[in-house]
Parts: structure tokens; C-alpha cells; sequence
């Protein structure tokens, strides 16, 4: 019985024995890893004892996108892999990018040209561009929040319709506030990748309780609040409780 953790543990461990890593080894005529300036030290390792010589081995990563140190990810990994091996790697810049406009990349190429140390690269696009990013400074979430969706309104104003526009995000979990601003200004939109804040349960259980408060004849907001309140029960002469219909 393995977690994730102990996998890459006991298949570190092994690749070290001799006979064992050789047999491996010849299940794979290439390896290729994506992401790689996201890895940690334990995969790297593996990846090495996989591939000591580096034959067939790719890898591809951007050192300037490292943003998983919080996940024991180094950019070490990718940093120093060329240097790993005899002769040493060989590095492909990928700069064309198919994305963003000139004007961006211009930003980007001027951010990463003031890092101490990685690869060099120049980005390039095909798509180019009158207008310059803006770079703004707000107190805090809720000042950002407000902003964005002035600019929303402002661009629709402007000639530009609300479903030609678009907010881009980390992950989902950062549009809570602007969901907020944007409903309370009766914007509509869609949310792609997770789902919308009021339509998570803790949020749709608070709402139904205060529905239930409200109008005492609501059934359906009374029986999702009545399913939270009977999902156990509780034996307090001796602390336990027992789950009878967990809520969903």
C-alpha cells in the first residue's frame, strides 16, 4: 500500500540497484518530461537514474515560470540539467509564442532580462499590437475586484461586447471576489475551469439557510439546512457521533 510519495520513494530506491535499474531502462527508447522547472529533486533523481548517460532523454520546461517552490518544486533541476551530462544537453529556445502580442512579450523579455541567472531568450509573436500593457496597483482583492469589472463596464462602453472580453486567472479559486463585484453590478458572465462561487456547496448552504430564515414555506432551502442539521448522530454521554447520511 503506496501513496504518491512512497511511489517515488521506492522508485528511487530501486532504480539504485544495478540489475533492476538496467531492466527499466530498457522499457523506454525515449523520455520526455514537460513542465520540468515544476519538478522536485526526488523526480529529477529518478529521471537520472532512468537516463545516466541523457540518451533519449528530453526535457521541457521556461525557467522564468518556476512557481511551485511552496511544492518542494527547484529550478535547480532545470538550471543545471544541461551540465549533467557528458557532452552536455543540448539547448532549443522555443520563442515564438502563439499567444500573446508583441507589446506583452516586450514586458516579458525585459522582466527576464534582468534575472541573474537561466536561459536567454527573446520571445517573438506574430500577432502585433498598438496598445501597451498596463501595470496597476491596488490595497488590496476587494480594490482590485472593483477595478477589473470598471474596466469591464468601460470597454463595453467603448464598443468592445462583454463576450469579447476576458479575465484570466491562476486558478479558480481567485475569481471569488470578482464574481462578487461582477454580480453585484448585474454583469453577466461564464466561468470556465471550476465552479462559480455561489455555486459551491458551503456557499449554497449558507444561502439556503438565510432563504429558510426568511421565508419559512421554502422547502427546498429547509431541507437542504434539515440534511446538515440530521446527518449525525450524536451520542453526548460518550462524545461520538455517527454519520448517518453525510451531506453532499
Amino acid at each position: 500500500m503506496l501513496d504518491y510519495d512512497d511511489l517515488l520513494l521506492y522508485w528511487r530506491e530501486v532504480a539504485r540497484v544495478p540489475a533492476i535499474a538496467t531492466q527499466m531502462r530498457a522499457e523506454f527508447d525515449h523520455i520526455l518530461v514537460d513542465e520540468y522547472q515544476d519538478s522536485n529533486r526526488l523526480q529529477a533523481d529518478i529521471l537520472l537514474a532512468l537516463t545516466p548517460d541523457g540518451a533519449g532523454l528530453t526535457v521541457v520546461g521556461d525557467d522564468a515560470q518556476s512557481i511551485y517552490g511552496f511544492r518542494a518544486a527547484t529550478v535547480r533541476n532545470i538550471l543545471d540539467f544541461p551540465g549533467q551530462f557528458s557532452p552536455a544537453a543540448m539547448v532549443i529556445a522555443l520563442e515564438h509564442n502563439y499567444r500573446s502580442t508583441q507589446p506583452i512579450l516586450d514586458a516579458a523579455n525585459a522582466v527576464m532580462a534582468r534575472a541573474s541567472e537561466g536561459f536567454a531568450k527573446t520571445l517573438t509573436s506574430s500577432k502585433p499590437s498598438a496598445e501597451l500593457p498596463y501595470l496597476i496597483t491596488v490595497e488590496d482583492e476587494t480594490a482590485q475586484a472593483v477595478f477589473i469589472a470598471g474596466q469591464v463596464l468601460e470597454q463595453r462602453e467603448a464598443g468592445i461586447e462583454l463576450r469579447h472580453q476576458a479575465v484570466l486567472l491562476r486558478v479558480a479559486h481567485h475569481s471569488a471576489r470578482l464574481e462578487i463585484e461582477l454580480a453585484r453590478r448585474n454583469i453577466p458572465f461564464v466561468k470556465y475551469g471550476g465552479l462559480k462561487f455561489i455555486e459551491a456547496a458551503h456557499v449554497k448552504d449558507l444561502l439556503a439557510i438565510l432563504r429558510w430564515a426568511e421565508n419559512p414555506r421554502d422547502t427546498i432551502a429547509g431541507f437542504r439546512t434539515l440534511r446538515h442539521r440530521a446527518c449525525c448522530l450524536v451520542r453526548l454521554d460518550r462524545g461520538t457521533a455517527l454519520a448517518l447520511d453525510p451531506p453532499v
